[in-house]
């Protein structure tokens, strides 16, 4: 579930937050953030690692081994220990052979891989700031969080004689086009209104 800018996972109980503005999609295989511009995208995967490796360093050095690594660094996040370094050569969105900031962090007994990309950049990538400040925002989930991690749900009311598409637009939790939204869901495309007494649906 994503709440402005912040990314909340319940089963896994983990969340984080991105650059404000950044379109987030939670794939089947991974996380997905791209930026306004589409100049700079960070990929997020998790991976069971072997049986007995437990720190970060160690499971990017037998994945990485054999590449070109500049600014690396071993670190810890919330509690969790953490390794990043850039790869010069790394295919990405970009190109086949781009300079990617990858940063692992061991949770729940995975390895969360991030990977970021951008349209330039020279040494670094130059959304740089953007992935290291959103890995450093990782973390596990309060208790008083749960909640939101909670999906956005159809409701049915009654409509009245004040009841207006509009209305229930502006106080809907749909962020993208909610009145053309709504009213598709109610069969009422593309300028319908409810009459007094009708069952409408409403996402909250």
């Amino acid at each position: 579930m994503v709440r402005e800018n912040r990314f909340y996972h319940s089963d896994m109980q983990f969340t984080m937050a991105f650059p404000q503005g950044w379109q987030v999609a939670n794939q089947p295989d991974k996380i997905l953030a791209i930026s306004p511009q589409k100049d700079h995208v960070l990929e997020i995967r998790a991976q069971p690692p072997p049986a007995d490796v437990t720190d970060p360093h160690d499971f990017a050095m037998r994945g990485l081994a054999n590449r070109r690594l500049d600014h690396t660094e071993t670190f810890e996040t919330n509690g969790l220990k953490a390794w990043t370094g850039v790869v010069h050569g790394d295919p990405s969105p970009f190109g086949q052979a781009t300079n990617v900031r990858y940063i692992v962090i061991y949770y729940a007994n995975l390895m969360w891989i991030f990977k970021g990309a951008s349209r330039a950049g020279t040494v670094t990538p130059s959304g740089d700031p953007f992935f290291l400040s959103t890995a450093n925002t990782f973390r596990r989930m309060r208790a008083s969080e749960f909640a939101l991690a909670e999906p956005y749900r159809l409701h049915r009311r009654r409509a009245t004689e004040g009841t207006t598409m509009e209305k229930l637009a502006e106080e809907s939790s749909i962020k993208k086009y909610p009145l053309q939204q709504l009213r598709l869901f109610n069969s009422l495309y593309p300028d319908g209104e409810p009459k007094p007494g009708d069952l409408v649906k409403t996402v909250r």
